[in-house]
């Protein structure tokens, strides 16, 4: 997903974000408010943005929703994350986001 308007630019230039569509695994359901289709990644211009997105547990029965505001920085790689704390309801939910150069979490909380 080219979630900026204008030409391609370089991958110094741009921040990526990826996630995981499968089955138990992150659903992103908007970056900065458009939504990426069948897309696992998204190529971004530095700055702030906002990520909704969902995870789903016991089987695809239950959804868990989290919204994250993260900074990204021209050159990053982000991964987007969830797990659930159980496997009956879900609880606790965490939802984060990983930059990939350094490990660290720049949003969200992990699990404990």
């Amino acid at each position: 997903m080219k979630g900026f308007d204008g030409p391609p630019r370089s991958s110094d230039e741009i921040a990526v974000v990826k996630w995981s569509n499968w089955s138990g695994g992150v659903r992103v359901k908007s970056m900065n408010g458009k939504p990426p289709g069948l897309a696992s990644s998204a190529e971004l211009l530095p700055g702030e943005h906002l990520v909704n997105l969902t995870h789903s547990a016991n089987l695809g029965l239950t959804t868990y929703s989290a919204t994250l505001a993260f900074e990204a920085e021209a050159g990053g790689v982000y991964k987007i994350h969830a797990k659930c704390g159980s496997l009956v309801n879900c609880a606790p939910f965490w939802a984060w986001i990983v930059d990939t150069k350094d490990g660290k979490t720049i949003a969200g909380r992990e699990p404990q």
